[in-house]
């Protein structure tokens, strides 16, 4: 769980999750807390911001997006409402909810008339038509589909009751627990120490002076 302040240069988002697809559903902050859950993508730029940080986009491709969405505030509202859309699908269809797969599918099949085939120095790659606003969405949807089925008995969430942060579990014996050792997972210990330490205190004997 990202815990650092926002700033212009995205230091505000995590990347612990091992996959792209999955950094971008941990773009909430307290997903499991109703009165701590927060957006991190507030604006359109955000999601470019991440974009870039991520990989999804190159900073030149970034730069050409942000060109555009300046030029069309509308459009951009849009794409983000359709990117977050698609990133809580991920979310719940990741976690074996079957009734957001639909949202998946349409984003992919989207995803898949955005781009080609082409050979370059005798090696077939995927190039998109173009780079417009929907660029970061079908980019993400091409990635879903792969993820959730080769990987998806390997995503996990954080073990925190209130994070909510999902995880590829690469880890040797797929015991991963949190998201981080380091945030979630040194809290929850703090917090159990804590909790032993006063339940020891409360049921100590009492010593008579």
């Amino acid at each position: 769980m990202s815990t650092d302040v926002a700033t212009d240069t995205g230091e505000r988002f995590g990347f612990i999750a091992g996959d792209p697809a999955l950094d971008f559903v941990n773009t909430v902050d307290w997903r499991l807390d109703e009165d701590r859950r927060t957006e991190l993508l507030r604006d359109y730029g955000d999601l470019v911001t991440w974009a870039e940080l991520a990989g999804v986009v190159s900073s030149a491709e970034a730069e050409q997006i942000r060109r555009e969405a300046t030029g069309d505030p509308v459009g951009a509202e849009a794409a983000l409402t359709n990117a977050i859309s698609l990133r809580e699908a991920l979310y719940e269809t990741a976690l074996g909810a079957r009734d957001r797969v639909e949202t998946i599918d349409d984003a992919y099949r989207t995803a898949q008339r955005c781009g080609h085939l082409t050979l370059e120095n005798d090696i077939w790659v995927w190039r998109d038509v173009c780079v417009d606003l929907s660029t970061i969405r079908c980019r993400l949807a091409r990635h879903v589909v792969p993820l959730l089925t080769s990987n998806a008995g390997k995503i996990g969430q954080c073990g925190d009751a209130a994070c909510g942060w999902v995880f590829l579990d690469t880890s040797p014996r797929h015991n991963r627990h949190w998201c981080s050792q380091a945030m979630c997972g040194e809290r929850n210990r703090s917090r159990r120490h804590y909790r032993k330490a006063r339940a020891a205190t409360v049921h100590a004997p009492r010593q008579d002076s």
